[in-house]
């Protein structure tokens, strides 16, 4: 995406993809961040969102949603946003979750 200088914003986009998505690793890792959430869940820090994402089946759009709830800077969200290998971006997300709970 590249922003264009005008009377007002535009942007120029390009198609985004994914790789990895399908991986068992994928799936595997998809399986650990709901367990994740689900720890986080019963300690009080995540709210009703758990059941919407536990219905998730594909590994980037799961990624994608706990992403954008994490209490990150947007340079953080921005990097997941942007990994398109579903497996880097799940294991990052991991870290990150990690990281927050250490800190509570």
């Amino acid at each position: 995406m590249r922003l264009v200088e005008a009377p007002f914003l535009t942007a120029q986009i390009a198609p985004f993809d994914e790789s990895r998505g399908q991986d068992e690793e994928a799936i595997a890792l998809s399986h650990t961040v709901l367990e994740t959430l689900l720890a986080a869940r019963n300690s009080g820090q995540i709210s009703f969102l758990y059941d919407r994402l536990q219905e998730s089946k594909e590994p980037g759009t799961l990624a994608d949603a706990v992403a954008a709830i994490l209490p990150c800077d947007i340079r953080q969200k921005q990097d997941l946003l942007e990994t398109g290998d579903v497996v880097s971006r799940l294991q990052k997300i991991l870290a990150l979750m990690k990281t927050d709970q250490q800190a509570a």
